[in-house]
This record gives structure tokens, C-alpha cells and sequence, in this order.
């Protein structure tokens, strides 16, 4: 029997996501940037970093930016999952890509999950667990975008009335 001592070099991971904008309209088109770091003791090894998109958004493939991909072995594997060979203690990669929020008419709320995990580091996800969140406003129509706050049954009779009273008081005026 041969005996073998074997140790494994675990490390640790930080990664942290942020957004350009928290809030914008259905159709426009939003920065993210995601942060991998090596905070741990030893070299990362073969770490995938998976950015999760949630509703109503497209990633733009093409608007892919990596920082210090020359120096370190990044490879795109598609939409937003990337590999890095080795990630040396001390350093971080940086991407920065492009979502579109896609034409709807009711608001609602796109989150990104993103995580990193390399063969000798533990899973690594942003302190923001629920992800990033941003608000898409749809597409309104006019009455909507005049009278927010107002209810469906009262834009309505508000509108009828505007209309009326236009109707009305045009003729007057003239």
C-alpha cells in the first residue's frame, strides 16, 4: 500500500455586480459590470462566472467588454458565462455588457443573479442576494403618462371629460 498526502490549495472568491441605471424605459438598454476578485491565499483555477438574466431582457452579445482578458485566459462561453483559466490571488476580471429591455406595456422588474465557482474555491455570490433589480417602465399610453397616479376607471372618465371639455371650450375660444 502507498500512502498519499495530498492538500488542497482552496481559495476565495468576492464578486460584485452593479448596474448603470435602476430605472428606465421598456425598449433602452442598460450597463452592467460584474467584479470577480481572488481575495483568498492561492490561485483560482478554472472559475465560471454565470450571470443569470430574470424577465423581460435580452443580452447583447456584442457589447461584451472584458478588462485584462490579454492577461488572464478569459474565454466568452455565451450570453453571459465566462471562464477564466487561472485567476492569480490579488487580481480581479471586470466585464461590462449591454441588456435591452424588451417593448411591453405594464412595468416590471428585470433581476440578474450572478455567481463564480472554480475547482479549488467554495461558490461566490454578490452580498445582494436577491440580485440586481431594475424597474422597466412600458410602454404607456398618453393618458398614462399625464395622469400616473390615477386609477384605469378614473383615467378613463378623466380622459372622456378632457376630451369633452376640449370640445366644448375650443369652439368658445374661437
Amino acid at each position: 500500500k502507498n500512502m498519499l498526502d495530498a492538500t488542497v490549495k482552496e481559495t476565495e472568491l468576492e464578486i460584485e455586480k452593479t448596474v448603470e441605471k435602476k430605472e428606465l424605459r421598456a425598449g433602452e438598454r442598460n450597463i452592467y459590470t460584474v467584479v470577480v476578485r481572488n481575495v483568498g491565499k492561492y490561485d483560482a483555477k478554472d472559475v465560471e462566472i454565470e450571470d443569470t438574466l430574470i424577465g423581460n431582457g435580452r443580452y447583447i452579445a456584442e457589447s461584451v467588454k472584458i478588462e485584462n482578458s490579454e492577461e488572464l485566459e478569459v474565454e466568452h462561453l455565451g450570453n453571459a458565462r465566462f471562464k477564466i483559466r487561472v485567476l492569480p490571488k490579488g487580481k480581479e476580471l471586470r466585464v461590462r455588457y449591454k441588456v435591452e429591455y424588451l417593448k411591453q406595456e405594464e412595468d416590471s422588474v428585470v433581476t440578474n443573479k450572478v455567481s463564480a465557482k472554480g475547482s479549488n474555491t467554495n461558490k461566490a455570490e454578490p452580498k445582494e442576494k436577491e440580485g440586481v433589480r431594475v424597474k422597466v417602465l412600458g410602454v404607456q399610453d398618453i393618458v398614462q403618462k399625464i395622469l400616473p397616479k390615477a386609477g384605469k376607471r378614473e383615467r378613463r372618465q378623466i380622459a372622456i371629460y378632457a376630451i369633452i371639455g376640449f370640445v366644448l371650450i375650443v369652439p368658445t375660444i374661437i
